[in-house]
C-alpha cells in the first residue's frame, strides 16, 4: 500500500512539474509580449549605458532623435525622458508622493503598453503642443483623490499644474510585483520633462524592426543611423528585442517539442514491433506453405495492422503539427535559412554580442522588465521540466515493477492532469498570467501521457495491460 503511495505521489508530481514547466512558462512568455504593445517585441531598444550616462553626449535631443529618424525612414518611433533625480514629488495641494516620472511620445503605447483604464493616453496634439498632462497610475490616483477617475483634476509636479488626462491599472502581475520599486508611475509629453526639469535626458528610444530585414541585421542599421548622428555605438546597449523574444518563445516550444518526440519515437516502436512480429510469422509459415496460401490466410492480420499503420501515421502527423517548430528562424526566412548555415553563424554572434554589451549594464524599466521575465522563463524551464518528467518515468517503472494496470494507470493520470490543469490556472490567476491560450500544447502533454503509460501501443484498452 505504502508503494503504491509512493507511485501515485510521483506520477502525480511528475505531471504537475510537466504543466509548470510548460504552462506557467508559456503564461509569463505571453505576459511579457503583452507588456510590449502593440508591436511586442518586434523592436531595437537604445540605451544609454547608465555608468556614463552624464559624460559627454551619449544622451539624445530631440532633434537628434528627429535624424535618426529620418536615418532609418520610419516615424514607427519613440524614445523617452528620465529624470536625473531617483523620484519626483507629484502632489495635489494636500500630499505629495513619490513617484517615477517619465517623458513619452505619443506613440509610446505601441511600443510598451499602458493599460488605460480611465480617459486616454497622450495624444499627438498634446506631445506637438508641449501640453501641461500626465497620465498616472490607478494607484497614485487613489492617494491622490481617494478616487481611481480623477480625470481633469490638477497635479503639481516642478512646480507647475498637470491636468490628469488619464488612468492607468497598476501591473499586479509577478513581473510587475519583481520589477516594483515602491514609485508610482507618471507620463508626460516629453518635450514638456524636458522643458521643466533641468536634470531629464531622453536616454531610451525603441524603434520598430522591419520584417523584411533579417533579425540581428536591423540592430546594425539602427548603429549606423547613430554614427551618422555623431554617436558613439560603444557608449549604449543596442538591443534585438526580436532575438529576445525567440530565445524566451522557444523553452515552452522546446518541452513540447521534446514529449512530442518521445512520443512520435514510441509510436514508431509500437508499429515497428507489431510488422516485426507479423512478417516473424510469415516466414515461419511459409516454410511448410506456399507463400501465396500464407499470404491469403493472414490477410486479416495484414489489413489490421494496415489499419493500425493509418492510425499510428494519422497520430504522427498529428503530433508534428502541433509540436514541430523552428529554432529562431521567422517563418519569412524558413526556405533560405533552413540550407543557410551562416544564418545561425550570424545570430549566435549577434546573441554573444548582446550579452557582451549587457555586462555592467543597468537596465531602464522596460528592458528590466524583460531581464525578469527571462530569470523567470529559465527557472521555469530547466528544472520543473527536468523533475517531472524523471518522477513521471519513475512512476511508470515503479508502477510496471508491481504490475499497476495501464488502464487503472490511465486513469489516475487523466485526474491527476485535471488537478494539475486547475492548480495551473489557479496559479496563473494569482500571478496574472494568461492561461492555456495554446490548446495545441495541451494536446501533446496529454498524448505523451498517455502514449507514455501504453509504450506507444494506442490498441490496447484491456483492464491487465
Amino acid at each position: 500500500m505504502k508503494r503504491d503511495k509512493l507511485i501515485w505521489f510521483f506520477v502525480f508530481i511528475g505531471i504537475l512539474l510537466i504543466f509548470i514547466s510548460v504552462f506557467l512558462l508559456q503564461g509569463t512568455v505571453e505576459k511579457v509580449i503583452e507588456i510590449n504593445g502593440e508591436f511586442a517585441l518586434s523592436k531595437v531598444v537604445v540605451s544609454v549605458k547608465n555608468q556614463i550616462a552624464s559624460q559627454g553626449n551619449t544622451s539624445f535631443s530631440e532633434k537628434e532623435m528627429s535624424d535618426i529618424s529620418k536615418h532609418l525612414k520610419t516615424e514607427d518611433i519613440t524614445y523617452e525622458a528620465i529624470s536625473g533625480l531617483r523620484q519626483n514629488l507629484v502632489s495635489n495641494n494636500e500630499l505629495s508622493l513619490p513617484s517615477r516620472v517619465t517623458g513619452v511620445r505619443s506613440n509610446y503605447t505601441k511600443f510598451f503598453n499602458l493599460d488605460v483604464i480611465y480617459g486616454s493616453s497622450i495624444s499627438s496634439n498634446q506631445e506637438k503642443e508641449g501640453a501641461y498632462v500626465a497620465v498616472i497610475s490607478k494607484e497614485l490616483a487613489w492617494n491622490l483623490f481617494k478616487s481611481v477617475n480623477p480625470l481633469g483634476k490638477k497635479i503639481t509636479i516642478w512646480n507647475h499644474p498637470f491636468i490628469v488626462i488619464g488612468i492607468i491599472e497598476d501591473d499586479d502581475s509577478i513581473i510587475g510585483k519583481l520589477t516594483d520599486d515602491g514609485l508610482y508611475d507618471v507620463y508626460v509629453p516629453v518635450s514638456k520633462m524636458l522643458e521643466l526639469d533641468t536634470t531629464s535626458r531622453i536616454t531610451t528610444f525603441q524603434v520598430k524592426t522591419d520584417n523584411k530585414i533579417m533579425i540581428g541585421d536591423f540592430a546594425d542599421i539602427v548603429t549606423e543611423a547613430m554614427q551618422q548622428t555623431g554617436k558613439n555605438a560603444n557608449n549604449y546597449t543596442i538591443t534585438d528585442m526580436n532575438l529576445e523574444r525567440k530565445r524566451i518563445e522557444q523553452k515552452p516550444k522546446l518541452i513540447v517539442f521534446f514529449m512530442g518526440l518521445v512520443s512520435i519515437g514510441l509510436l514508431l516502436k509500437c508499429f515497428f514491433n507489431e510488422m516485426r512480429d507479423l512478417v516473424i510469422t510469415i516466414f515461419e509459415a511459409s516454410k511448410s506453405d506456399y507463400l501465396s496460401n500464407v499470404l491469403k490466410e493472414g490477410k486479416k492480420d495484414i489489413l489490421i495492422i494496415s489499419s493500425k499503420f493509418l492510425v499510428i501515421c494519422f497520430a504522427i502527423g498529428i503530433l508534428i503539427k502541433l509540436a514541430w517548430f523552428s529554432i529562431y528562424i521567422p517563418s519569412e526566412y524558413v526556405p533560405d535559412s533552413l540550407i543557410n548555415i551562416a544564418y545561425y553563424q550570424d545570430l549566435f554572434k549577434s546573441i554573444v554580442k548582446s550579452t557582451i554589451l549587457s555586462i555592467g549594464y543597468i537596465a531602464p524599466r522596460d528592458q528590466l522588465i524583460h531581464n525578469t521575465a527571462e530569470t523567470l522563463t529559465r527557472q521555469l524551464f530547466l528544472l520543473p521540466a527536468a523533475f517531472g518528467f524523471l518522477l513521471f518515468l519513475a512512476g511508470m517503472k515503479m508502477s510496471s515493477l508491481i504490475e499497476i494496470s495501464r488502464f487503472k494507470m490511465t486513469i489516475y493520470s487523466g485526474l491527476f492532469c485535471l488537478i494539475s490543469m486547475g492548480l495551473i490556472l489557479g496559479m496563473n490567476t494569482l500571478l496574472g498570467l494568461p492561461s492555456f491560450s495554446n490548446l495545441s500544447y495541451l494536446v501533446v502533454v496529454w498524448s505523451f501521457i498517455y502514449i507514455t503509460i501504453y509504450k506507444g501501443n494506442l490498441f490496447v484498452f484491456e483492464e491487465g495491460t
